[in-house]
């Protein structure tokens, strides 16, 4: 059985640092549904990946209109990349392919991933984690794939909330889903309850975390039972 851990919380509530830990130190493969639209949004205006990226990983940056971008006819402004990526998102692609389609191509993307292990490798795929689950229909394809659990993590942070965002905490009958309140300044003890809650529902033993200087995390060993501190 192949599972997918989806990561569903409001900006700014941890959902990439916690994917990035999980892909690092476990055995998680980070994934994103926008992977698609950023391809999308940076061929359709001609921008290349690495100016695209050194902009947008700045926060206030890919916020504010860019040049390099469209004109938006109702501010009369250039696009900054945020509402660039929402209007190839809304206006064009989900009119012409569908609401679910992002997660159609995510879910066409696993399903090769987890035969190519199954034949290849013989080996236990890593397990997807997606760092930016908000949209139901893009869930729902995932679900679909054979012999696939989809857990879904809702992460909650004092201070973020989804007002100013159309994505919302997700809740679907046919889909598991647990919550986790994120520890300020303890990304480590995050992680674990994290990783606590989707174990539980694969009958398995918590990973052990290592703590190491430098705030990072080390994953010794595959399933052991309890958390140590060196």
């Amino acid at each position: 059985m192949n599972q997918i851990l989806i990561l569903n919380g409001p900006a700014g509530s941890g959902k990439d640092t916690i994917a990035e830990h999980l892909a690092s130190h476990c055995h998680f493969m980070q994934c994103e549904m926008k992977e698609q639209l950023f391809e999308l949004a940076m061929s359709l205006a001609l921008v290349g990946f690495n100016d695209w990226y050194k902009r947008y990983e700045d926060r206030e940056l890919k916020e504010t209109p860019w040049d390099r971008l469209p004109i938006d006819p109702i501010t009369g402004l250039h696009h900054s990349q945020r509402s660039w990526m929402i209007y190839v998102s809304e206006d064009i692609v989900k009119p012409h392919m569908g609401r679910d389609y992002f997660g159609q191509v995510e879910a066409t993307k696993r399903q090769r991933m987890f035969d190519c292990y199954a034949r290849e490798y013989q080996d236990e795929c890593p397990t997807p984690v997606y760092s930016d689950g908000g949209f139901e229909d893009e869930i729902i394809p995932l679900t679909k794939l054979p012999d696939t659990e989809v857990i879904i993590c809702r992460l909650h942070r004092k201070g973020c909330n989804f007002d100013t965002d159309s994505r919302d905490y997700l809740y679907m009958d046919s889909v598991k889903s647990y919550d986790v309140s994120v520890i300020e300044d303890d990304i480590e003890n995050t992680v674990h309850n994290v990783l606590t809650g989707f174990y539980s529902f694969f009958i398995k033993p918590v990973p052990v975390w290592n703590y190491v200087p430098k705030n990072d995390l080390v994953f010794k060993g595959q399933y052991m039972q309890t958390p140590v501190k060196e």
